[in-house]
């Protein structure tokens, strides 16, 4: 997979093949932990996600040496 073609529909092939996603509420600059979610998890969260904006981001990152899908979901205090 393209790592450069971070769209909503990669990001549902993505799931739908099941690759690896994790779950994190805030910043991980900021100490927030990240988890591994499920492939059942993730179809649920997908649809309130996007890449780039809002309180609820999808993004590619390596955890644990691998390349993953974050589901990234912010308070308001971290978007001050």
């Amino acid at each position: 997979m393209n790592l450069l073609s971070e769209t909503k529909r990669a990001a549902q092939e993505w799931v739908e093949n099941g690759g690896k996603c994790i779950y994190r509420f805030g910043w991980a600059y900021r100490g927030a932990s990240a988890q591994t979610i499920t492939t059942e998890k993730a179809k649920e969260l997908l649809p309130g996600y996007s890449f780039g904006m809002g309180f609820y981001e999808l993004g590619w990152t390596t955890y644990n040496g691998e390349t993953v899908l974050e589901f990234n979901e912010l308070g308001e205090n971290d978007l001050l």
